[in-house]
């Protein structure tokens, strides 16, 4: 194997053989350090000028000198595709790898194993020499609220579900929803939403026009139809997950007002509910008010009661009755009979 001076010295030189221009005035030594900075690569300005009369020497790389600074560039007709990944481009592979596993079909996915065990390579490579290469050693995401594990799939159920709404083919399911019996269904896939850690196919069934989802774990046989898809005209995705289609929301913006423990005071100050939050504390009242326009959703509903004797709720009284049963549904539960 090379030294780590040679394969520093290699790894700096390609980059900078990715930076050069195809045309005059070209790019100059110093704006070529400031690039490589960027990227991780502490270098001089000496070093890259020698690197590049080095570099003029093996390739069709020329240099502007009719003015100064002086600009590098590829001679007319000339400049290679490199093969290989830049730092900054390993570095995003390995930081999104994961989550690009989840998203992409698996013929796709075939096609960037290679490049991920290229990034993940090159920085184990760098990592000693170059700070940026230890990026991913140095961040980790982890939920602060308790996370479910991720559903069971079946691969090839999966890959069936991708191809199918990548290709725009009909799909044909078995499809067990819980407490019944597995049944055939025709979909028409017209998206893929990541709900946390399970993925759901949204999709209009047969003939019918409503889009329902259909959570993929609970597919038991998924096979593509030579069929295409009958898509419903101008379905926006963006549009179906920002209306809350997609969690059975109503839409229905309310005015929320509820009392805070102080705890919660703290964290709802550094994290709001709204923009147009607002809390107070009046010198009289025991506890600080927050009012906040939110949707009234599930998701609303699960966080107020998550929150136990953290917050009250004053209004909307129909919110505040919704809590009332489902607290004295849950003591009901821990009482002596």
């Amino acid at each position: 194997m090379p030294k780590a001076s040679t394969s520093q010295t290699l790894a700096r030189q390609w980059e900078i053989l990715k930076l050069l221009p195809k045309q005059r005035p070209g790019i100059t030594a110093s704006e070529v350090v400031a690039k490589l900075e960027y990227s991780g690569i502490d270098v001089t300005k000496r070093t890259v000028e020698r690197d590049l009369g080095e570099l003029s020497r093996l390739f069709a790389i020329a240099c502007n000198d009719k003015s100064i600074p002086y600009g590098w560039y590829w001679m007319q007709g000339e400049g290679i595709n490199l093969p290989g990944l830049s730092i900054t481009e390993a570095l995003s592979l390995t930081v999104v790898e994961d989550q690009l596993k989840r998203l992409l079909p698996a013929p796709m996915l075939e096609a960037l194993n290679a490049r991920f065990i290229e990034a993940r390579k090159k920085l184990g490579t760098l990592s000693k020499a170059n700070p940026h290469a230890s990026w991913p050693g140095k961040i980790r995401s982890k939920a602060i609220t308790l996370q479910l594990r991720p559903p069971r799939i079946a691969e090839d159920v999966l890959e069936a579900v991708q191809v199918a709404l990548l290709q725009d083919k009909q799909l044909e399911i078995m499809y067990q929803s819980p407490g019944q019996e597995a049944k055939a269904m025709l979909l028409h896939p017209h998206s893929l939403i990541q709900g946390g850690s399970t993925p759901y196919l949204i999709a209009t069934a047969w003939d019918y026009q409503d889009l329902r989802s259909y959570a993929v774990h609970r597919m038991t046989e998924a096979n593509i139809l030579d069929a295409p898809v009958k898509r419903i005209k101008n379905f926006d995705i963006d549009q179906y997950v920002s209306e809350d289609t997609f969690y059975f929301g109503d839409h229905e913006m309310i005015r929320l007002e509820a009392y805070l423990s102080e705890w919660l005071h703290n964290i709802l100050r550094e994290t709001p509910l709204s923009e147009d939050q607002v809390i107070t504390h009046k010198q009289n009242d025991e506890y600080p008010t927050l009012t906040a326009t939110v949707e009234n959703s599930w998701q609303l509903y699960w966080w107020i009661l998550s929150q136990g004797d953290g917050i009250e709720i004053l209004k909307p009284r129909s919110l505040r009755k919704d809590i009332i049963v489902s607290l004295n549904d849950a003591l009901a539960q821990y009482e002596d009979n």
